[in-house]
């Protein structure tokens, strides 16, 4: 009996991983989003609790959620800090993200695991596959200044707490290139997508 393939996502801050996944749930692709299930994790009241108690009231923004600016803006400045805030909400996020890959509808082509972390965290022993995403280092740069006002220095730095890039791609099994051209990124995942296999249990 076949079952979908687990396609991991990995590559640089800003390579595009989240619009190669949109390409594969256009093609009929499960996707599981772990930033997205990180972001709802922050807002568990045992992990704000857990926040308060370690960064104090002001970490809660005036929405009554954790404010992310001020949070990413501690962690990422202090190694100690960023380690400690992934022991706490790092074990959480693989449980569902675990969950929601074995919850996955089997009619899909493909279950994709799009995780910024994806093998620093361990959650590549969830995937059959992993696939690394190839992106200049200019466009990525653009593209973190746009959607997070972060210049050259603020990427690098949030780039440096992660696996190396010519380690993830070592690791990975395919390299799509994502060269900002949406029309020619979706064939090339579509193209990508006809060349993994499903699984025989």
């Amino acid at each position: 009996m076949s079952t979908p393939p687990v396609i991991g996502l990995t590559g640089g801050i800003g390579a595009g991983k989240s619009a190669v996944a949109t390409c594969l749930k256009t093609l009929g692709c499960v996707v599981v989003d772990a930033d997205a299930i990180a972001h709802d994790v922050l807002d568990e009241p045992e992990i704000q609790r857990a926040l308060i108690g370690w960064l104090g009231e002001q970490v809660v923004g005036a929405d009554g959620l954790i404010d992310r600016a001020f949070l990413g803006g501690r962690v990422f400045s202090n190694p100690d800090d960023l380690q400690r805030l992934e022991g706490l909400l790092h074990p959480r996020v693989i449980t569902i993200c675990q969950a929601r890959i074995e919850d996955a509808s089997t009619e899909a082509p493909a279950i994709v695991l799009d995780a910024p972390l994806l093998l620093e965290t361990g959650l590549n022993a969830c995937c059959d596959t992993l696939v690394f995403i190839d992106t200049p280092e200019d466009l990525r740069h653009e593209r973190l200044r746009i959607r997070s006002g972060w210049d050259a220095a603020e990427a690098l730095k949030r780039q440096s707490t992660q696996l190396g890039l010519d380690e993830k791609r070592k690791r990975s099994h395919h390299v799509l290139v994502n060269a900002g051209n949406s029309e020619s990124l979706h064939q090339h995942v579509a193209d990508l997508l006809n060349h993994i296999q499903p699984r025989h249990d």
